[in-house]
């Protein structure tokens, strides 16, 4: 009996392991389609809106604009993995050791 106990809680820990870890994948992936879909939007309602609707940016050069989403786009995965670690990494660590003690 204890020993179906514990193999069914190690299956359930590798399980939750694996779907933070899929978890945090598809939050990355989804924060950069929605940094993408941003840029894009702005950039069409700088020139499709009223021209003073958004002058600050549009003054800037198109290549230093473009340089600024580029920066957005690289630091990105950081700052969100930052956050997931901060969130979910410790509670990720201890499973992971929680699961190496019980092997």
């Amino acid at each position: 009996m204890e020993d179906t106990t514990a193999a069914a809680l190690k299956t359930s820990m590798e399980q939750n392991i694996k779907l933070l870890n899929r978890n945090f994948s598809q939050q990355l992936l989804f924060t950069r389609a929605i940094l993408l879909g941003l840029i894009l939007l702005l950039e069409a309602a700088i020139y499709l809106e009223h021209p003073a609707a958004l002058s600050f940016w549009e003054e800037i050069a198109l290549p230093l604009r473009l340089g600024a989403y580029m920066v957005f786009i690289v630091v990105q995965p950081y700052i969100t993995k930052f956050f997931f670690n901060r969130i979910f990494g410790e509670y990720i660590k201890r499973l992971e050791e929680v699961l190496e003690q019980a092997r």
